[in-house]
């Protein structure tokens, strides 16, 4: 059999391989449950890796469910276009060519970089960003638990408290929602050329002066 270059490496033991090959059953259970709106994730495990790292993995199942809510919130969130890494953006290539485009007409540079930003993200304003955009209950209650979740090893809970998790397919859309006050606060400004990949910005100014993202993030 053939597998996908991204199953070449998954272990034997990795629970992608009962959800592949019970799919025509699990997958009949998943939309009853989902058409129910009665889904409810499970806790991630910690996976510690050969260099020591410690990473905790979504089930396969909720990785797929993750999926499908990372393909339908976007439109929902009304992203800016000048969050580039999401897909539609214009993505990294596109960035660096605006970028390099726009160089000769602005004489003042600032790239900025949010140190660890999944881990850094608060929970509480997140929540209530959501909040306000989110009207549907069902989709409101996935992205709580996704946000609050919990972590499992070895028998032992521990409830996160703040960040969301990396290597998750829904990651990245709540990373560009998290500073979209910020994508708009520059968008609207005709004096900046900006464009934000992820937590780097780049705003680029004629002439010097305050940058208004520089009291946004302070």
């Amino acid at each position: 059999m053939l597998l996908k270059p991204i199953f070449r490496n998954v272990p034997a033991n990795a629970d992608i391989w009962h959800l592949r090959f019970h799919w025509h059953t699990i997958r009949g259970e998943l939309l009853q449950t989902l058409n129910k709106q009665d889904y409810t994730f499970m806790p991630l495990s910690v996976v510690t890796k050969a260099d020591g790292e410690s990473i905790h993995l979504w089930s396969s199942q909720d990785a797929l469910v993750l999926k499908m809510l990372a393909m339908a919130l976007p439109e929902a969130l009304a992203l800016s276009s000048l969050c580039t890494h999401i897909k539609g953006h214009g993505g990294l290539k596109a960035t660096v060519n605006d970028l390099h485009a726009a160089l000769p007409d602005y004489r003042y540079v600032m790239k900025t970089d949010v140190k660890g930003y999944y881990e850094s993200i608060d929970h509480t304003i997140l929540l209530r960003q959501l909040d306000k955009d989110i009207t549907d209950p069902f989709i409101w209650r996935l992205l709580v638990q996704f946000v609050k979740r919990s972590v499992e090893r070895g028998g032992t809970f521990k409830s996160i408290h703040c960040g969301i998790s990396r290597g998750c397919p829904l990651s990245p859309i709540i990373a560009a929602y998290y500073l979209k006050a910020l994508d708009e606060q520059m968008e609207g400004d005709t004096r900046y050329f900006y464009r934000r990949f992820m937590d780097d910005s780049v705003p680029r100014r004629r002439k010097e002066g305050h940058c208004p993202s520089c009291s946004y993030a302070a």
